[in-house]
């Protein structure tokens, strides 16, 4: 088996979030504003309904059980990430959809990517260890 490529200088390698792949001052990417949220039996106001805000914000996004998938958001918008979450189909296992954490990604201070996690099973901060990859 061989495999064959074009060869890059390093100022030529470059990912999609626009870093170049030799080594760059650190932190380049982090994640900020995460947040999680889980239904809740009563109406609240003040947040999407049927749910409550559990932990955040703060600087790590889940890496919890009962995981069942994610949605890129256009914005850090938690009305969406619940509507994403009562309209997505039941886990085989776990059942619906009880719990999401919306998170902003941040590369070179610049927000790139808002994500919305959803879960069968709630959790609570000490479940949000994810902290980003540093240097892409």
């Amino acid at each position: 088996c061989a495999a064959y490529s074009d060869i890059y200088s390093a100022s030529e390698k470059t990912n999609f979030g626009g870093q170049a792949s030799y080594t760059q001052p650190v932190p380049l990417t982090y994640i900020t504003q995460s947040s999680g949220w889980a239904l809740n039996s009563e109406y609240d106001p003040d947040t999407p309904d049927g749910y409550e805000l559990i932990f955040g914000p703060t600087g790590g996004a889940n890496n919890a059980p009962g995981y069942m998938g994610f949605s890129f958001l256009d914005t850090y918008d938690v009305d969406s990430c619940a509507e994403l979450c009562n309209t997505r189909g039941a886990d085989p296992v776990g059942g619906v959809c009880k719990f999401f954490n919306i998170w902003e990604a941040v590369v070179s201070g610049i927000p790139t990517t808002y994500t919305c996690s959803m879960y069968f099973t709630p959790t609570d901060a000490s479940s949000a260890v994810n902290y980003g990859q540093g240097d892409l």
